[in-house]
């Protein structure tokens, strides 16, 4: 039997319509075939206990609650296809001198879950416990000195300060699958920045990206809580 509406905790709601969005035929001439669109069952208490013991610590609240109340495994992936490419409006086009202009964001890639929380097993210091890495080095970490384990983009070189969110785990997953899902490294981070500097989807490049990108494909509204910010 189904679980209730009300069971279904808001960031578990919000992910699946983000998949059954993607997944929507009205998609097909705006992403390529097939786009990667998964949220897995939530895990159970037996796979935190082996994190946990793999860690040789207990997991941040935040990891264990996206893990047991939202998903186990969140995976998300498309590009954009030639069509959508063309039509992509200024805001999101880089320009080249000599090449003609080819999309800020051809692609998105989000993964999370027990295996990724456990592939990041050696990189957790007493002060962080990263979440995300990209292909530069960089990471998202949770900050584990921060009551609201709020999220910490580090550099792997110093190029750049740590940058404090005032997001969550959670929170920081809602904005960034409300995008696309789009992949959640510094470039994006900046560039759907608030007045205030903070990656926002409700900021005006994200309100812009969102009405192109899902066109006429509706779904609700995330959870205010979820969009809260800290």
């Amino acid at each position: 039997m189904s679980p209730a509406a009300s069971d279904i905790h808001p960031l578990r709601a919000h992910l699946l319509a983000v998949c059954e969005a993607l997944q929507n035929p009205q998609m097909l001439n705006r992403v390529q075939s097939p786009s990667v669109a998964a949220v897995a069952p939530v895990a159970a208490t037996h796979d935190i206990a082996a994190l946990e013991n793999l860690f040789s610590l207990p997991l941040p609240k935040t990891v264990i609650a996206v893990l047991t109340r939202v998903s186990a495994e969140i995976c998300f992936a498309w590009a954009l296809s030639d069509n959508s490419t063309l039509e992509a409006p200024e805001p999101f086009l880089s320009h080249v001198p000599g090449f003609p202009p080819v999309p800020r964001f051809e692609f998105g890639n989000l993964v999370f879950g027990l295996k990724t929380v456990a592939q990041l097993a050696a990189d957790v210091t007493p002060e962080y416990w990263p979440i995300f890495t990209h292909r530069a080095g960089d990471y998202i970490a949770i900050d584990l000195s921060d009551p609201d384990e709020r999220l910490i983009l580090i550099s792997h070189d110093d190029a750049f300060p740590p940058f404090v969110f005032d997001l969550n785990l959670p929170q920081f997953l809602t904005h960034l699958t409300w995008l696309g899902p789009l992949c959640g490294d510094q470039s994006v981070m900046n560039f759907f920045s608030d007045t205030s500097g903070q990656f926002d989807a409700q900021s005006e490049r994200g309100v812009l990206w969102r009405n192109w990108f899902w066109k006429d494909i509706s779904f609700p509204k995330p959870d205010d809580g979820l969009l809260t910010r800290l």
